[in-house]
């Protein structure tokens, strides 16, 4: 014997899962907007308007230490609006290396995060950082601030 009472409650379980699954998809493509967004704004402070959306420390160009911490700086915001979890950061802080950079990270991850370890962006952006800039760089940073 059916309980339509029941069968009721299936039906509206059926439609919240359906409207969770549609609010998820909208929040990935608003988390990947912003980040876009932060990286596109990066790029006009730096007048770089036109290399397709990317900064140019995530197309692995990376001798400018200003222009890197002003990419990092523009994630962290745009992580910090969007409210992203600390593996969340990690993932998206990633999705924007292009070229030498991606293929550098897909080189280290594995050092970096060895399976089981939590990603956390202070970790990733240290190592980016140790990549990004030559000790000689870092020397000059540290004295202009002295």
């Amino acid at each position: 014997m059916e309980d339509p009472r029941v069968d009721g409650i299936l039906r509206a379980l059926a439609e919240v899962r359906t409207l969770m699954g549609r609010q998820t998809q909208g929040q990935a493509a608003a988390v990947a907007a912003a980040v876009e967004a932060a990286v596109a704004a990066a790029n006009g402070a730096n007048g770089n308007n036109g290399n397709s959306g990317h900064n140019e420390s995530g197309n692995g160009n990376y001798g400018d230490p200003e222009v890197v911490s002003l990419w990092v700086e523009e994630l962290k915001k745009a992580f910090e609006v969007l409210g992203c979890t600390k593996e969340k950061k990690v993932t998206l802080a990633v999705y924007q290396l292009q070229g030498n950079a991606s293929d550098w990270w897909k080189a280290t991850r594995g050092r970096v995060f060895p399976a089981g370890t939590a990603q956390t962006l202070v970790v990733f952006v240290e190592v980016f950082n140790g990549k990004c800039f030559s000790e000689s760089a870092r020397e000059q940073k540290m004295a202009e601030f002295l």
